[in-house]
């Protein structure tokens, strides 16, 4: 059986989560008082996240979508 079908909430899935979690954190060095969140999305979440992580919490943003 693959990790795609593998149910998220079984302990087999845990393992794998828990594992690259602390492998990443091993293999660039992230402090423990560091979150590490797995996200999908890629490109265009990462090209909406930063702009939103900058605006802070009171502030608005105009968007234009270009195609």
């Amino acid at each position: 059986m693959g990790i795609m079908e593998v149910s998220h909430r079984s302990a087999e899935f845990g393992k794998v989560w828990n594992d690259a979690r602390d492998n990443l954190r091993k293999l660039v060095h992230i402090p423990e008082n560091y979150e590490i969140m797995f996200l999908q999305g890629g490109a265009i979440l990462q090209f909406a996240g930063v702009p939103l992580n900058l605006l802070g919490e009171k502030n608005t943003a105009t968007y234009l979508v270009t195609g």
